[in-house]
């Protein structure tokens, strides 16, 4: 790995623990609910780094990227910076998708519910068995 391309990674490092330091209410709460899955099967990370960005969570089995937003993600410039992450991700070969801090607040089981029935049906287009859970 070249020194500068060796330095970003480390600074992507840094930037993501701290993200995972200074998690939302919402990741937070999100986070509780869905580390619990490995059990079943579905190993869901936070705040990874991959290239240029950092994933909110990730299932890299399913290749699901989640992100949640808040409503600064629907102003200014964060539309644009959000449409440019989906598309390196979806070039990557994931699904991305983002879930509103709204949601979470009004229908917080559904919305799990949710995302737990699209990290398996990735999984097995995918050709993986769905493992009990």
């Amino acid at each position: 790995m070249r020194p500068f391309t060796k330095l970003l990674a480390l600074m992507s490092i840094q930037r993501a623990r701290e993200l995972r330091r200074r998690a939302t209410p919402h990741e937070a709460l999100f986070w509780s609910r869905v580390r619990t899955w490995r059990d079943a099967g579905l190993h869901v990370r936070r705040q990874v780094p991959m290239g240029p960005f950092i994933a909110d969570f990730i299932c890299h089995k399913a290749r699901v990227v989640i992100d949640l937003d808040g409503s600064g993600h629907a102003e200014g410039a964060q539309p644009v910076r959000d449409r440019n992450r989906d598309a390196w991700f979806e070039a990557e070969g994931y699904l991305t998708f983002s879930i509103w801090n709204i949601q979470l607040d009004q229908a917080l089981d559904a919305t799990l519910d949710w995302v737990w029935e699209v990290l398996h049906e990735r999984i097995r287009q995918r050709g993986f068995e769905r493992e009990s859970g």
